[in-house]
């Protein structure tokens, strides 16, 4: 360049990219940058891969992540597999948040800041089956719900997917006829 030319830099990152700004013979981060050819010069533009942040929320389980961090950040359009395992009496119910699903292994795109919750649910497991001796009808239910135990009912709830509590309960004949029809969980103590 002739002495005193005034060269203009842009800097353009690639995708997934961001600039950060000049070295050697310029300093700053205006872009674009305007320089006066006085001397020979060496300008220099920075980039970075654009830190993403991923955000689990999890209650009784756990949720990891592949790669790790949980709860960290991550580059720009990396893939991670996020795996929920629930706490002991707690079954795995979905993803919400910037995910859905109901399977208990995700695959997520961090392509920008994500916030993940993993949704558990009380549940009987198998094991428990042979300790209590319980009757529940009619299926389908249609105004009242009966539960026949050899016990008293201290308190019973009925539980909709998502954990939320629908009706409390302590008689053995229950009146279901305002409840929205679907799929809800019968926890009784």
């Amino acid at each position: 360049y002739d002495d005193g030319t005034i060269v203009s830099l842009t800097a353009i990152p690639d995708s997934g990219y961001q600039f950060d700004g000049w070295s050697d013979d310029a300093t700053g981060t205006t872009n674009p940058l305007n320089i006066t050819m006085d001397a020979n010069k060496t300008v220099t533009a920075m980039f970075s891969l654009i830190q993403r942040t991923l955000t689990i929320n999890a209650v009784n389980g756990t949720v990891t992540t592949n790669p790790n961090p949980v709860n960290g950040t991550y580059g720009d359009g990396t893939v991670v597999t996020l795996t929920a395992t629930p706490n002991s009496g707690y079954g795995f119910v979905n993803w919400s948040g910037d995910a859905t699903g109901t399977t208990n292994v995700i695959t997520v795109t961090i392509n920008s800041d994500l916030t993940i919750d993993a949704n558990f649910s009380a549940t009987a497991s198998v094991k428990d089956i042979n300790k209590i001796n319980v009757s529940v009808y009619p299926n389908p239910v249609s105004n009242y719900l009966t539960v026949q135990l050899d016990e008293k009912i201290k308190i019973g709830k009925i539980i909709d997917v998502t954990g939320k509590e629908i009706k409390r309960f302590k008689n053995n004949k229950i009146d279901t006829s305002k409840i929205s029809p679907g799929i809800y969980i019968l926890k009784i103590e």
